[in-house]
């Protein structure tokens, strides 16, 4: 069996898809999402809060998550802070989309990567395939096009 993606003991075989959870509180992007990533081979879930955020994460055991700062019922911080109180969990890649500059004195925890709006559906993707294929999972990334940036300041 081939080893791929993150180093946290999950393992991808040949043909699997990897699982992404999209929590947005804006509709048009979750459906953007979740057909751009579908079509790439994933298998994508979407939610709008964070409440039901943090009940599919422990459901589905997502490898990645893109996750809004503004999600109602919790916001960004929140889902993020209880996400990285369990071992199950705190190792997910989080893919932090904001409206304004963050730092990890804002979300509490380090995220993967972090990407602003406005953003272009393909740098989104390319953030969290980045984040998912890390075998480092390194935190913070060099800026796509001006819509990502190395959140650890």
């Amino acid at each position: 069996m081939r080893r791929l993606g993150r180093t946290d003991g999950k393992v991808f075989r040949m043909g699997m898809k990897r699982k992404m959870l999209a929590a947005t509180m804006d509709d048009d992007l979750s459906e953007r999402i979740e057909h751009f990533f579908s079509c790439r081979g994933y298998e994508v879930y979407v939610t709008h809060d964070g409440i039901d955020c943090i009940e599919k994460v422990r459901w589905i055991n997502p490898d990645a998550l893109i996750l809004d700062w503004e999600l109602p019922w919790g916001g960004g911080a929140g889902v993020l802070a209880c996400l990285r109180e369990s071992n199950a969990t705190s190792t997910i890649p989080v893919i932090m989309l904001s409206d304004r500059l963050l730092s990890n004195a804002d979300t509490a925890a380090p995220v993967a990567r972090c990407v602003y709006r406005p953003c272009d559906i393909a740098s989104l993707y390319n953030a969290a395939e980045s984040a998912v294929t890390s075998t480092d999972y390194v935190f913070g990334e060099v800026p796509l096009h001006g819509a990502a940036i190395d959140v650890s300041l």
